[in-house]
C-alpha cells in the first residue's frame, strides 16, 4: 500500500490515543470489526479510521530505495543477538516512519514446518525460543519508532502447497508448545517506553 505521509498518530499522546481507541471500539460493530482485522479500511473510514500504510519488511522495506537492505531473518536468527535485532528493528521502524507508512509487516516468527517452504528465509529457522526472543526485540524496537509491527503469519503455517487454502493437523501439545510459543513470548514483552 502506497504511503501518506502524517504525523496525527505520532503527535497524539499515548493516553488520548488510547481512550480515543476505547471510544471507537466501544461505537463499532461486530461486521465493523472484522472488516478492520482484514484491513478493509473503507468500511470504517466513516469513524475517521485512517487506512494503514504497509510495507513487506522482514529484512528491511521491500520495494523501497533509499533504505537498508539487511540479512534475512534467518540469517539474522543466527547470530542469536537480540541487542543486534533490537538495533536492526529501530532502523526499520525509523526508515519506516520517514518513507511514510505506518505498519511493517514483520517480523516473521513462524516456525519453519518444511524445508519445502519457499518463504523460510524470510522467517528465524524453527527454534521457538530463539525466533520468540529475536521476534520480540525486533517488534518493540520497531514500534520505538512509532511504527507497527505485524507479526506474521499465523502458527503452523509455513507451507506451500495450497498455502491460502492450508487445513493443517497439528496436536493441541504441538501447537502451544511449539508453534504459538514465539507468538505468545512477543505479546508477554514489555512496549518500548515512551
Amino acid at each position: 500500500m502506497a504511503p501518506a505521509v502524517t504525523d496525527r498518530a505520532v503527535a497524539a499522546p499515548d493516553s488520548a490515543a488510547q481512550d480515543r481507541a476505547a471510544e471507537l471500539l466501544a461505537r463499532m460493530t461486530a461486521a465493523e470489526k472484522e472488516a478492520l482485522v482484514r484491513c478493509d479500511f473503507a468500511a470504517v473510514a466513516h469513524l475517521g479510521i485512517p487506512a494503514l500504510t504497509m510495507v513487506d519488511a522482514s529484512a528491511g522495506l521491500r520495494g523501497e530505495t533509499g533504505v537498508t537492505a539487511f540479512p534475512v531473518p534467518v540469517a539474522q536468527a543466527a547470530t542469536f543477538d537480540e541487542a543486534l535485532a533490537g538495533r536492526i528493528g529501530e532502523a526499520i521502524g525509523a526508515e519506516g516512519r520517514a518513507k511514510g507508512y505506518d505498519n511493517a509487516l514483520g517480523p516473521t516468527i513462524d516456525l519453519t514446518r518444511t524445508w519445502h517452504f519457499g518463504r523460510q528465509a524470510e522467517a528465524m529457522g524453527e527454534d521457538p525460543v530463539l525466533a520468540g526472543r529475536l521476534g520480540a526485540a525486533l517488534t518493540v524496537a520497531i514500534q520505538s519508532q512509532y511504527m507497527a509491527a505485524t507479526v506474521k503469519h499465523f502458527a503452523a503455517y509455513t507451507q506451500e502447497v495450497d498455502r491460502f487454502f492450508i487445513d493443517i493437523a497439528v496436536s493441541d501439545r504441538a501447537l502451544h508448545e511449539y508453534y504459538q510459543a514465539p507468538f505468545r513470548r512477543v505479546i508477554a514483552r514489555p512496549p518500548p517506553p515512551r
